[in-house]
């Protein structure tokens, strides 16, 4: 019998990429402010036809950026 390390792996769902376009309305909104309200989310899956998940999750990384960027930032100076 397979057992323990013989598991099935599931098949991983194809990645998403951006265009030129959304990359760019969503690096507009994201300076707008980088939280994001529910009107806005609303507004940007519309306009950009991106699933909500798509956009959170695209604001979770720049804020993750940001901070990183900050941090290098600070090690540098001081």
């Amino acid at each position: 019998m397979l057992e323990g390390k013989w598991k099935r792996r599931l098949p991983q769902k194809p990645k998403w990429s951006l265009s030129v376009e959304q990359r760019s309305e969503l690096e507009k909104a994201f300076t707008e402010g980088p939280f994001i309200g529910k009107t806005r989310m609303a507004r940007l899956t519309e306009d950009l036809g991106l699933r909500e998940k798509q956009v959170s999750r695209w604001f979770n990384n720049q804020r993750a950026k940001m901070r990183k960027e900050a941090a290098a930032e600070g090690e540098v100076k001081g």
